[in-house]
């Protein structure tokens, strides 16, 4: 029994780990004009930061807002076309290289370091450009966090974004790809773990403004319902087979119990017989001695 809770243990650990958790697969849809806001402690991203996040786009107006970190001016904006990406006040505009159709999940990352000075924008994995920034320039600290929509602006993401962290880390294109390879219903842990600042778990359980709701991936819930049922007949497979060697295990112990047994009334056997034969030899030392005396007896008349 230990045995077979040890193998369900190693089999549905991924899929109730802290940060492997299905926290991972539960988006937040933003509808019109929604949004969430607060004050995060920006100290660890002043000089390097990644935002990283999977987004699907299902609004139809322009100008639609991922994320946006204000304090004074812009200084982080992502819109979900790529139409206007903002650091420290400067913008890309990169929405003729961006080709996810609408509805569509994607991923997204936008990267920089005070060392490199250049602001990098990938979605799934595939680099859209990238800028150089002000010699010297780092990120404020102490302004305001908004997700879904720009503050000030009445320009909405209205979509749902789901696993979007910002680590306290410049991500290679490589690390930003096997984000990408591993897919957005992958439930291991963070690879980034200790570089994460903001975490998603974190950010779902922020209060919002306006209707943001809850909901679960469908693609991510179908795969995990055909890996669970993998483990599941994995299990049964497993349990099969420790019951299998139970009965080999009790058909042996009979087995044994049926020798030992055998082995006892050979020893008995053999213990009679041994005393048997002590008696024999017992009475044919007594049988020598006679013929002895009779011998001696002869010698004597003779």
């Amino acid at each position: 029994m230990l045995l077979f809770l040890s193998i369900a243990t190693l089999l549905f650990t991924p899929y109730v780990g802290a940060t492997g958790s299905f926290s991972k697969i539960k988006a937040l849809k933003f509808s019109s004009n929604s949004y969430i806001q607060y004050s995060p402690d920006m100290s660890p991203l002043t000089n390097v930061f990644s935002i990283c996040g999977w987004i699907k786009d299902i609004g139809s107006s322009s100008y639609r807002t991922i994320l946006m970190y204000y304090n004074s001016i812009t200084e982080l904006l992502i819109f979900t076309d790529g139409s206007n990406l903002a650091l420290f006040g400067s913008y890309q505009h990169l929405q003729s290289k961006f080709s996810v159709a609408k509805g569509h999940w994607h991923h997204i990352c936008s990267t920089w370091s005070l060392a490199s000075r250049s602001h990098s924008y990938y979605v799934n994995g595939v680099l859209l450009g990238s800028r150089q920034t002000t010699a010297g320039r780092t990120l404020k600290t102490g302004g305001e966090l908004t997700l879904g929509r720009w503050s000030g602006y009445n320009w909405p993401f209205n979509g749902e974004m789901v696993y979007l962290n910002v680590y306290a880390k410049e991500l290679s294109s490589s690390e930003i790809a096997s984000m990408v390879e591993k897919g957005m219903c992958n439930v291991e842990a963070d690879e980034h773990e200790s570089s994460r600042v903001i975490k998603w778990e974190e950010l779902v359980k922020l209060r919002s403004t306006g209707t943001v709701t809850d909901v679960y991936i469908d693609e991510c819930l179908v795969q995990f319902r055909s890996s669970f049922d993998q483990k599941v007949a994995k299990l049964e497979g497993a349990e099969r087979k420790l019951n299998e060697t139970a009965g080999e295990l009790t058909e042996t112990r009979q087995k044994l119990n049926a020798t030992i047994v055998e082995l006892t009334e050979t020893r008995e056997e053999l213990n009679s017989t041994l005393d048997n034969l002590t008696e024999t030899r017992q009475e044919l030392n007594t049988t020598l001695d006679e013929l002895k005396e009779v011998l001696a007896n002869q010698n004597n008349t003779w």
